[in-house]
């Protein structure tokens, strides 16, 4: 019997040491622990409140960041601040329990922790970061307990199944009606719960609509009050079930990004008390065919649905529904992003006036063929045309200097492309990925290039992927056999380059001192050539009636430039 005894001695002792394992790492500092991390990321974590006689009173930054395994978290009372990025990404985690002596829950601290349900917030905490259950897609309800003095921007945006927020009533901050959190008087909308659906009324004591306040809703309809004067950054962004909205004459301000990517939205209405309208307030609305404009709006106005300042110098917004061939107004001088994400527009006319094609200006401008640029634009900035797959030709203008990284990223459809000898300088990875571009031809010297990656160049390119070819003149600089890793082709007094989107056809060239080429036809058909210097101004040349099926074209004149470009019609 007393070897029995000692057996299950030896046994209990071996059950509490492995008990006292800790599962977490730490640091001790000011005789207190702080837990920067699991030892083990399997299950669920236990934190003791005391590690070799030292109280645990923080969790690190990012100590739990990104353990996907783990299920559950029990804190100990003691813990008074959960750090930055804490949980983030504890994609499996479906409960914690935050005890009553935690003060600060910092920002993103359970960002996409997507199988939490349900959180109390205990009234000892006082801050709640920005991002804090951003993307706590099943959490159902929240609680916030009657300490929380402050609560970051997109604390609870992007929690799909959220239908309840609930704040103590002893709160002196903020305060919740019918689930939605408002401040403590009712004033600023801060957060409404995305699963809230169909229409809302928004109460009569609200002045301003909050950051991110409706962010993701599924919202089919909202009515704003007009004592609303600010409808904030991102208020209504991502409410892709919002069809029409109506802005009270009360509004003033519109932040930036209010109604980004409500994709169903058909068409707004700016009364004329609207003072300011935040960048890219209307970005994205795909369906968006009409911006209207009150007349008597002292800071904008409005031409068939398309929005601009009151003295049209700046095209704000193009409605993302609109298509077909748009020609930009003689008056504008700047449209920043207007165009971005338009997937209906085919072709756009840039006037003399604008000088500068800005960052992001057409991208994702998916049914986009073609973009003449005038005459006055010196810049094309970075991702200008970035994702415009279905453009096939684009003319640069003579005046263009720079052109900007990724300016040309992906447009799979352009086959060629001609730079003007004025460009000085190309982006990095400019045009890479444009899947079908053959034909680059400069027309004078080399510009500097931003990085290795400016042009596709597979040295062996899967099916469908074209390898383009560099062609230059003789007498311009900076050239070698190889350009931005592609081969290059000088041109001179008896070459020419191919014709845009493939090589040159047979029987091109210079014969009796005269450059020519052979025009095939119906017979009787009447063929005119034309010719250009800069591929913008094109003047007839010749006529040719074609008696059989094919008529040879002769130009004495082609050593009296230093290079020119025929078309026939």
């Amino acid at each position: 019997m007393k070897k029995r005894i000692q057996i299950l001695v030896v046994a209990l002792a071996l059950m509490l040491s492995l008990e006292a394992r800790t599962q977490v790492t730490y640091i001790i500092t000011n005789n207190a622990v702080t837990v920067t991390g699991p030892v083990y990321s399997v299950g669920a974590v236990i934190i003791p409140d005391t590690i070799n006689g030292y109280p645990v009173t923080s969790i690190a930054d990012q100590a739990f960041g990104g353990f996907y395994d783990i299920t559950s978290v029990t804190i100990p009372n003691g813990v008074t601040n959960i750090g930055y990025d804490a949980f983030d990404w504890c994609v499996r985690m479906t409960s914690v329990n935050i005890p009553n002596s935690v003060t600060s829950i910092g920002a993103q601290a359970f960002l996409n922790c997507e199988s939490l349900t349900d959180v109390t917030i205990p009234d000892s905490v006082a801050s709640i970061g920005d991002s804090a259950f951003y993307d706590c897609y099943y959490i159902t309800s929240m609680t916030i307990g009657k300490g929380v003095t402050n609560i970051g921007d997109s604390a609870f945006v992007y929690c799909g199944f959220l239908t309840n927020i609930t704040v103590a009533p002893e709160n002196p901050e903020y305060s919740s009606t019918n689930g939605v959190l408002f401040n403590k008087a009712q004033t600023t909308l801060v957060a409404f719960p995305q699963r809230l659906g169909g229409a809302y009324t928004i109460p009569d004591s609200v002045i301003s609509i909050g950051n991110e306040a409706f962010e993701y809703s599924i919202l089919t309809n909202v009515t704003i009050p007009n004592s609303v004067i600010n409808i904030e950054t991102n208020a209504f962004a991502y409410c892709q079930g919002l069809a029409n909205v109506t802005l009270p004459d009360s509004v003033t301000s519109l932040g930036d990004e209010a109604f980004y990517d409500c994709s169903h939205l058909l068409s707004v209405t700016i009364p004329d008390s609207v003072a300011s309208i935040g960048n890219q307030a209307f970005l994205n609305c795909i369906y968006l065919t009409n911006i209207n404009v009150l007349p008597s709006n002292p800071s904008y106005s409005s031409v068939n649905g398309v929005l601009f300042d009151k003295a049209q110098t700046t095209l704000i917004q193009f409605p993302g529904g609109s298509g077909g061939t748009y020609t930009i107004p003689k008056s504008v001088t700047n449209f920043g992003s207007a165009f971005a994400y338009c997937n209906n527009l085919t072709s756009v006319i840039i006037g003399n006036s604008v000088t500068t094609i800005e960052d992001e200006a057409f991208n994702y401008c998916l049914y986009l063929t073609s973009v003449t640029i005038g005459n006055s634009v010196t810049s094309i900035g970075d991702e200008a045309f970035y994702g415009c797959y279905s453009m096939t030709s684009v003319t640069i203008s003579s005046s263009v200097t720079n052109i900007g990284n990724m300016a040309f990223y992906a447009c799979n459809d352009l086959t060629s492309a001609i730079i003007p000898s004025s460009v000085a300088s190309i982006g990095d990875k400019a045009f890479d990925e444009c899947h079908d571009l053959g034909t680059v031809i400069f027309l004078g010297d080399a510009p500097v290039l931003g990085g290795d990656s400016v042009f596709k160049n597979d040295s062996d390119p899967p099916s469908g992927y074209d390898t383009a070819t560099i062609y230059y003149y003789s007498g311009t600089t900076g050239w070698g056999p190889t350009y931005g890793g592609l081969p290059t082709v000088m041109l001179n007094g008896l070459s020419t380059p191919p014709t845009l989107g493939g090589g040159g056809s047979g029987g091109v060239g210079v014969q009796f001192g005269q450059f020519g080429f052979p025009i095939t036809a119906a017979v009787g058909q009447t063929i005119i050539v034309e010719a250009s210097t800069d591929l913008l101004d094109w003047q007839p040349i010749s006529t040719n009636i074609l008696s059989g099926s094919s008529v040879n074209f002769t130009d004495s004149d082609w050593t009296n430039y230093p290079h020119r470009f025929y078309r026939t019609r």
